[in-house]
């Protein structure tokens, strides 16, 4: 089937960088009897908005929002009542919402949906999460992250709800947990791709090893993408950052090539010796 589109471009009001794009799509067949391998199709007229190249805005888009969800729960695996109250609090901003979810996830789960505000970006900063004000857990922002988890708070739901106005009224004889001084660990960065030495692919057993930060790191061919293929998953040591740094690697003991080191990446790098 062939389908042959004519489009004209029409101003939108008085910003030059939108246009409406209106197109007549025109149909043919091709020369055989109409088949499940050939079929007749009827395209309909359209119309959509798309940004007109020769325009420069200075805007910057939107950010990517991240999505949470996740059942609550309360000592001895209680699910959390109705209205019971989850907040996020994210680079100093503050984000709530309540069980059960807008989502049909079930009565004591959570949805939140958490966008950004114009010109924040919050990729990497941690994300402290409580229930009825108990801390509870510590996220990592994901830039269009579609999260998973779970809540659960060490105290009954009544206990929770009292914490809400007096907090005392629960701590004094249960231990709950808290925001750690510590910062969150660092964010691993995975690699991996095919593996030549001298022209063909690896065998298996090559020695493929890393460096950054002054630190280690080795695997062996095959991995799970192949034959010649390496894969590894560096993380940090505790209290450790390699943000910015050089990563380096080598094939049998001889360098062969080096990029940089980029937080929760996932990058494809191929070696050649």
């Amino acid at each position: 089937t062939l389908v042959i589109a004519l489009a004209t471009s029409t101003a939108l009001g008085d910003d030059p960088g939108l246009v409406e794009q209106s197109s007549t799509d025109q149909t043919t067949t091709c020369p055989c009897p109409p088949s499940p391998e050939c079929p007749v199709v009827i395209a309909e007229p359209t119309a959509q908005l798309f940004s007109n190249p020769s325009y420069d805005s200075s805007e910057l888009p939107p950010p990517l929002p991240c999505r949470f969800r996740g059942q609550v729960t309360f000592l001895n695996s209680e699910p959390a009542p109705p209205g019971t109250l989850v907040t996020f609090t994210i680079a100093g901003d503050t984000y709530t919402t309540t069980t059960p979810a807008e989502k049909d996830y079930g009565i004591s789960w959570y949805w939140i949906q958490i966008v950004p505000p114009a010109g924040t970006n919050y990729t990497g900063q941690p994300a402290y999460i409580e229930v009825n004000g108990l801390p509870v857990h510590v996220a990592t922002w994901e830039v269009g992250g579609n999260q998973v988890i779970h809540l659960s708070v060490p105290i009954s739901a009544g206990a929770s709800s009292q914490g809400m106005a007096n907090p005392a009224a629960v701590t004094s004889n249960v231990a709950l947990p808290g925001w750690s001084d510590d910062p969150p660990p660092a964010l691993p960065s995975r690699f991996r791709g095919l593996v030549t030495v001298n022209g063909q692919p690896a065998p298996d057993g090559t020695t493929v090893t890393i460096e950054v930060g002054g630190e280690i790191y080795q695997t062996t061919t095959p991995s799970i993408y192949g034959p010649s293929t390496y894969f590894n998953q560096v993380v940090p040591p505790e209290g450790e950052d390699f943000i910015g740094d050089i990563v380096y690697f080598a094939v049998n003991g001889v360098p062969v090539k080096a990029v940089t080191w980029e937080p929760g990446g996932n990058t494809q790098v191929d070696l050649q010796t």
